[in-house]
């Protein structure tokens, strides 16, 4: 497996920067290669015969893990439960659950990698650092920061930055995409609680018909046929999401981490051969999870449904980046959640840094939609520009700058009512503009209506009914 480009560039970094500091975090988005990265970074250190130990925060992803590394060429022991150990092995790929109970037991490494780096605060990563205070430390994570606004620099004293998002998908690295919001789910009365929504609450504003409904009716009309991958709320939203597809006559299954691993690897692989068309789930296709080596087979997600409303750009990017795996043709993202427009678009330009830093009152309260939703086809774009790219709709006017959250009893409540009547009233008026059939029927098309044809019809009759209701 050689390198990419960028993955040496990033590597050199990475070298560079261990001269003077001894903990230094990379980042580098979602589908940019990390763990293969840090396989030759653990076989720099297996060639001058020392140790290194690759930490994941999920059991889940240490097969996968093994699988990267053995590509590589490497010889690998694993500290987790349920595996055979070999201790003998330069190097180790561990759970930081089982890690953690064995650190006055196992030799220390030269080199101490611990995946998906944000979660370094949590006590057991610190208990790592603290064990084998000699050690080089590299993170590895796509979003750096935290719910909680506090910083990394505790533990890494430099930040290597890696490509971004957009030039990936400009190299052909990541898959270009076409993202849109048909509506943003009204979250009036969700709590905030430790820096996202309540669960609870969050489950029962998301789990209803009308809105699982949409995300069928949608799906069908812009992602017909794609291998797609669903991100619910909960098992109980996850599972009537599936049965509506199912009623639909498109194949789907439920999983979450709770699936019996032979039974999750099956889904995943009929998925992967055309079986399924759908996997609906719940906190389990986030981070660091590869779908093709879980299933056993190749495996590109074509289509992302979002359907877990976030404050976490971290976990927004991380469900995005599940279907911008290189493809001939673009991605479907559908937004049924308002993360785009709370987060903005997968390539958009983000200032990465160590440093902890909390928005303020009045930060929040200034906040704006940081994207433009198309009243024709509900594809969702920059600001600045005045033409859909999609379908090619003409705004009458520059963007009018609108407030994204408001603060009220010190939570943070979702898009305003009347910011959705705003919406509502542009893709009203888009329909009131067109005078002819021609023009309604493209609409149509543009919006993906299964039968354009019969709507333009619908609304020339009427319209002509109306006139004639008028003249008598």
């Amino acid at each position: 497996m050689e390198l990419r480009d960028y993955q040496q560039t990033c590597l050199d970094g990475v070298h560079d920067a261990l001269v003077d500091h001894q903990r230094v975090l990379l980042e580098a988005p979602t589908g940019s290669g990390k763990t293969v990265m840090a396989a030759w970074m653990c076989r720099a250190v297996a060639e001058i015969r020392e140790r290194a130990y690759f930490v994941c925060h999920r059991r889940e992803l240490v097969q996968q893990t093994v699988q990267t590394f053995d590509r590589v060429g490497l010889e690998t022991g694993v500290i987790a439960g349920g595996w055979s150990e070999r201790p003998a092995a330069p190097i180790q790929i561990a759970s930081v659950q089982t890690l953690t109970k064995r650190t006055a037991k196992v030799p220390a490494p030269h080199l101490l990698i611990i995946d998906e780096a944000h979660h370094t605060a949590a006590r057991s990563y610190s208990h790592l650092i603290e064990a084998w205070p000699a050690a080089f430390v590299v993170g590895l994570s796509a979003t750096p920061c935290r719910l909680d606004g506090r910083g990394l620099d505790d533990w890494f004293h430099h930040l290597a930055l890696g490509p971004s998002v957009a030039e990936l998908i400009e190299a052909g690295w990541l898959s270009r995409y076409r993202l849109f919001a048909p509506a943003a789910p009204d979250l009036a009365g969700v709590h905030t609680r430790a820096g996202d929504y309540a669960t609870n609450e969050l489950a029962d504003a998301m789990d209803r018909r009308d809105l699982i409904g949409d995300i069928l009716e949608h799906h069908q009309r812009l992602a017909r046929g794609r291998k797609t991958i669903v991100f619910a709320t909960s098992c109980a939203h996850s599972r009537h999401i599936v049965e509506r597809f199912n009623a639909g006559g498109v194949a789907a299954v439920h999983l979450d981490a709770n699936t019996p691993t032979q039974e999750r690897a099956a889904a995943l692989r009929q998925f992967a051969l055309g079986r399924y068309d759908v996997i609906s789930n719940v906190e389990l296709f986030g981070e660091g999870f590869d779908l093709a080596a879980n299933a056993g087979v190749d495996c590109t997600v074509e289509a992302v449904v979002s359907a877990r409303p976030t404050q976490s750009v971290s976990i927004w990017l991380q469900q995005v980046g599940r279907a911008l795996r290189p493809k001939a043709e673009a991605a479907i993202i559908l937004d049924h959640a308002g993360n785009a427009l709370r987060h903005g678009l997968p390539d958009d330009p983000r200032e990465w840094t160590l440093e902890g830093r909390k928005r303020t009152r009045k930060e929040i309260d200034d906040q704006v939609v940081p994207v433009r939703r198309c009243p024709t086809c509900f594809n969702v774009h920059r600001r600045e520009l005045l033409r859909c790219p999609a379908c090619g709709h003409a705004y009458a006017s520059a963007p009018v700058p609108q407030k994204l959250i408001k603060e009220v009893g010190g939570e943070l409540v979702e898009l305003k009512r009347a910011q959705i009547e705003l919406h509502k009233r542009e893709e009203r008026a888009v329909v009131a503009r067109a005078k002819t059939y021609d023009e309604l029927y493209a609409i149509g098309v543009a919006r993906g209506y299964q039968k354009p044809a019969s709507w333009a019809r619908h609304l020339i009759n009427a319209r002509k009914a109306k006139r004639m209701g008028v003249a008598s």
